[in-house]
C-alpha cells in the first residue's frame, strides 16, 4: 500500500517555505513512496535542497486559480500512490505521521495537528457528521485514498479541503482518526484565510 505526498508551492514567498517542509518529510519514521511537488517557479538553490533530501517530482503550473492551493490537483495527478496526503507546504509533519496509515482500513485517516500551542487530536467521524456541514471537522493535511480524489478533486473555492471532505462523505468514503498529533500548523501573514470574507466563503460551502 503505497503513499504520496503532494503539495502546491504557488507564488513567490511560499516557495521559502519548501525547506523545512522537506526536512518535515525526510525525518519520518514511515517514509513516503512518493513525493510531488507543483509549483510556478523555485529558487534554484531551495530546489537543489529540496533535492538533496527527497528527490521528489517537480510540475510546474500555471496559476489561474482563486485559491493557488487547488493547484495540488496537477500534483496528485502525477502521483501514483494507492494513498495521497496534501500536505500544505507551510505545514510540518511529525516523525510519527506515517505510521499506521497503511494499516487503516478507512478511506480518510483524519490528523491531528498543534496549531499556537493548542492540540487537536484526529477523531473519528461519522458520514453523517460531515454532512451536515456545521464546521471543517477534518484537518487539511489528513490522508486519504487515491479514489477519493478520482471522484472529487479539490476545487477552486477558499475552504477547499472542507469541501473536499464533504465530497468525500457523499461517496461514500469512510472517516478514522488517529487519536494523537500529526503535524504542526502553522499561522502566518500570506494566508489566504486572512484576506477574505469567512461569512460568504461559509455560505459558499453551505450551497454545495
Amino acid at each position: 500500500m503505497s503513499v504520496g505526498i503532494c503539495t502546491a508551492a504557488i507564488g513567490e514567498h511560499y516557495q521559502y517555505f519548501l525547506p523545512e517542509w522537506a526536512e518535515s518529510i525526510d525525518q519520518l519514521s514511515t517514509e513516503a513512496d512518493w513525493v510531488t511537488i507543483a509549483h510556478d517557479g523555485v529558487d534554484d538553490k531551495i530546489r537543489r535542497y529540496v533535492d538533496q533530501l527527497l528527490h521528489p517530482l517537480w510540475v510546474r503550473v500555471e496559476n489561474t486559480a482563486s485559491n493557488p492551493a487547488v493547484n495540488v490537483n496537477a500534483a496528485i495527478a502525477c502521483t501514483g500512490t494507492d494513498w495521497i496526503m496534501k500536505l500544505d507546504v507551510d505545514d510540518l509533519l511529525l516523525p510519527h505521521a506515517l505510521d499506521g496509515v497503511r494499516g487503516t482500513d478507512a478511506d480518510v485517516l483524519c490528523f491531528g495537528f498543534r496549531m499556537r500551542g493548542t492540540d487537536h487530536p484526529g477523531l473519528s467521524w461519522a458520514t453523517e457528521s460531515i454532512l451536515m456541514k456545521t464546521g471543517n471537522l477534518v484537518a487539511s493535511c489528513s490522508p486519504f485514498r487515491r479514489w477519493v480524489w478520482e471522484h472529487q478533486p479539490f476545487q477552486d473555492v477558499i475552504y477547499d479541503d472542507w469541501l473536499f471532505w464533504i465530497n468525500a462523505a457523499r461517496n461514500g468514503a469512510r472517516f478514522a482518526g488517529t487519536n494523537r498529533i500529526d503535524y504542526q500548523y502553522r499561522v502566518h501573514d500570506l494566508q489566504m484565510t486572512k484576506h477574505v470574507d469567512h461569512a460568504r466563503a461559509y455560505a459558499q460551502i453551505k450551497e454545495c
